[in-house]
């Protein structure tokens, strides 16, 4: 439970809508931000890194929690991106915010390729639609977020996209609460979404 000026909350849709109707922008964005932290970063962080609590047990033999973390950090760099946006269309939302909030991932390969598009076919997309990368992996271990195989497939370090994901939330929530143009975008898809 949150109180967000005045109010309880419970991070829970189901249980905030009808004080989320009536809640000012500035509500709206603490509870988003309390919600990702609850449903997401926070159990994220029990079993993803290397380090957390329970990483070894999701990940002995031949069991890796590597690919649901990337998945769900794909899946959320999309959702985030609806936000700032506003809108999805066609991935725009994902390439969006990995651009402004994840910005060492807007880079290009030494045989051209985009790591922006491929994050979006072949890491989201592939993830979430046929549960597996369409090209390359998470096979990056070396301290380098990413990095290209002679055949042009592309490995990324988990944990480092993980955390440069978390970096990228803390500095967008900042920034939608203290840009305002940002917030119209924000309502918009907030409304849409949740209420």
């Amino acid at each position: 439970m949150k109180k967000i000026e005045g109010q309880d909350y419970t991070g829970f849709i189901d249980y905030d809508r009808d004080t989320l109707r009536r809640a000012t922008v500035n509500a709206k964005i603490l509870w988003l931000e309390y919600r990702v932290g609850k449903v997401l970063i926070d159990p994220l962080d029990q079993l993803f890194p290397p380090n957390s609590p329970c990483h070894q047990t999701v990940n002995q033999g031949d069991r890796t929690f590597n690919l649901c973390g990337v998945t769900l950090v794909a899946c959320a760099i999309e959702g985030h991106g609806h936000f700032l946006t506003g809108h999805d269309r066609a991935g725009d939302s994902f390439r969006d915010w990995l651009k402004k909030y994840m910005a060492p991932w807007d880079a290009t390969t030494a045989n051209g390729t985009s790591v922006v598009e491929w994050l979006w076919t072949s890491t989201r997309n592939g993830l979430a639609h046929q549960l597996g990368f369409k090209s390359g992996g998470t096979d990056a271990h070396s301290g380098q977020r990413f990095f290209e195989l002679p055949d042009g497939q592309i490995e990324i370090d988990p944990f480092i996209f993980y955390d440069d994901f978390k970096a990228g939330v803390a500095r967008f929530f900042n920034d939608l609460k203290n840009a305002p143009a940002m917030q119209n975008a924000f309502n918009a898809r907030f409304t849409a979404t949740f209420l």
